[in-house]
């Protein structure tokens, strides 16, 4: 069901032409198995959403990346702050058409976004996150994001097991002997 659901909400999303849809069909079926069918729409994603420069500058591997490593999600708010430079926040108008498109591949849960099955997580390791230090980094990016801009809830689901991924003891120390930070996660769990 999940192959044909999958398979079906491509063609309805990128076949044009009968000729389109002959390509695709005879190229999403070589797809052994769930996993292998979320690579090829991933690959068909980055080819209607990546930029080679600019803010969408591979947009759909910074985006699945970071989907991939959230521990409990990530708002679409969360999303664009992390994927913007800086101190400004991705434009809508960039993240916006790509997330309405993945949308079908996610879950809500509670404002915050998460894969809706392991196959498209692993397809996304696997295409995206092949090396520990490209894991490593991307926990990197959302422990340093949660640390500095998060409320105090997320930090407590978030933080700890980023920074467990990342073996930072010392930060990790630093942050469970905060008084604040311990009352939080004390009340919240």
């Amino acid at each position: 069901v999940l192959y044909l659901r999958t398979f079906l909400e491509e063609l309805r999303l990128v076949a044009k032409t009968t000729n389109e849809l002959d390509t695709m069909k005879d190229s999403y079926l070589t797809a052994v198995n769930p996993q292998a069918m979320f690579e090829k729409v991933i690959v068909r994603m980055r080819r209607d959403f990546d930029s080679n420069s600019g803010l969408a500058k591979d947009l759909v591997r910074r985006t699945l990346c970071l989907l991939w490593a959230a521990r409990s999600g990530l708002s679409e708010n969360e999303l664009s702050d992390l994927l913007g430079t800086g101190v400004n926040p991705l434009p809508a108008a960039i993240l916006s058409p790509f997330f309405i498109s993945i949308k079908c591949y996610l879950l809500n849960r509670q404002g915050y976004f998460v894969f809706f099955h392991g196959a498209f997580r692993r397809a996304v390791e696997v295409l995206f996150l092949s090396s520990p230090e490209d894991k490593k980094a991307t926990h990197r990016q959302i422990s340093d994001y949660v640390r500095t801009h998060a409320p105090l809830v997320r930090k407590v689901s978030e933080l700890p097991a980023h920074l467990t991924v990342l073996c930072a003891w010392d930060e990790l120390y630093d942050l469970l002997s905060d008084p604040v930070f311990l009352a939080a996660a004390w009340k919240t769990n």
